[in-house]
């Protein structure tokens, strides 16, 4: 949460791996309030890498854009 503050991201990308929870999600957001949350789909890490990284951009852009 110190690195979250120091830099304050425009987005934080959020693993599933990381037993997504609503609390740290929250934590992220009162540290930088406009910080945008992206979690991964739980499947991102077995997925074929051209598809996964293709959609992962895509998903970025979409955050940041919006």
């Amino acid at each position: 949460m110190i690195l979250i503050r120091a830099i304050k991201p425009r987005i934080v990308i959020y693993g599933s791996a990381m037993q997504t929870s609503k609390s740290a999600i929250e934590k992220f957001r009162q540290s930088v309030p406009n910080v945008q949350v992206l979690v991964l789909p739980s499947d991102f890490s077995t997925a074929e890498a051209s598809q996964a990284g293709t959609e992962l951009v895509d998903r970025v852009r979409s955050v940041l854009t919006a």
